[in-house]
């Protein structure tokens, strides 16, 4: 389910994941590269902003349930 600790600890492990997906939805234009950086952050509270979520900059089961909507 999408708020079991197992998917908390994949999206967490897998930054990757959630770069591809920014920028496949132009929130993001930085390099892929799986590491957490300023411009990812902001690319993701604006994301969580247009998904109407907290703006944690983070992945959170609260967004979790939002992208796969």
């Amino acid at each position: 389910p999408l708020d079991s600790p197992e998917l908390m600890v994949y999206l967490v492990k897998n930054p990757g994941n959630f770069t591809e997906i920014l920028k496949e939805k132009e929130f993001y234009q930085g390099e892929i590269n799986g590491i957490k950086s300023k411009e990812f952050e902001e690319a993701f509270k604006n994301y969580q902003k247009f998904l109407k979520v907290k703006e944690t900059g983070w992945i959170n089961i609260e967004t979790a349930r939002r992208m796969k909507k």
